[in-house]
């Protein structure tokens, strides 16, 4: 909860180009997210977004300031993926981020309840033991700035298990 980061309309020096402001917001979203650019300037499609943003901090904002943060092992050095898990297990966000393709198709998490069964708003569902031995596939993977951001909840911390 110390660490801020910001999303700017600047370009990027070492690439030459500029990634969607989506994309910069998967990147800053690993801190106390702001804003660094003149809103004055922007377009109707970035004040949008924008606002999408901001719904996104709002839902998940206590969560990413109290959750653990447990960082993604064994990625490419364009890649760079976390996730933030509540104190009670119950929910996380995960924020994949890549210049370039990804690179991998799954991302194995760390410190999630292994019986529970998480959800995403889309629907997909996996246990816990899932993601933190197989990963989590990774969506978006072939654009030029590739990035995953999603929030899961937990809809069944009790798994009937087969003997």
């Amino acid at each position: 909860s110390t660490m801020a980061a910001h999303v700017s309309d600047r370009r990027f020096n070492r690439l030459e180009t500029s990634p969607d402001y989506d994309f910069r917001f998967a990147v800053a979203l690993c801190g106390i997210t702001g804003y660094e650019l003149n809103i004055t300037a922007l377009s109707e499609d970035a004040c949008e977004a924008f606002r999408r943003q901001t719904e996104t901090i709002r839902r998940v904002q206590s969560l990413i300031l109290q959750g653990d943060l447990f960082r993604a092992d064994g990625l490419y050095k364009t890649e760079y993926a976390f996730a933030v898990v509540a104190k009670d297990k119950t929910e996380f966000l995960f924020d994949y981020v890549s210049i370039g393709r990804s690179r991998h198709a799954a991302v194995r998490l760390c410190g999630l309840q292994g019986n529970a069964v998480y959800a995403d708003g889309a629907g997909n569902r996996y246990t816990g033991a899932q993601l933190m031995q197989e990963g989590l596939p990774v969506r978006n993977g072939q654009a030029k700035y590739a990035y995953d951001v999603r929030h899961f909840t937990v809809i069944d911390d009790k798994i009937t298990r087969r003997q």
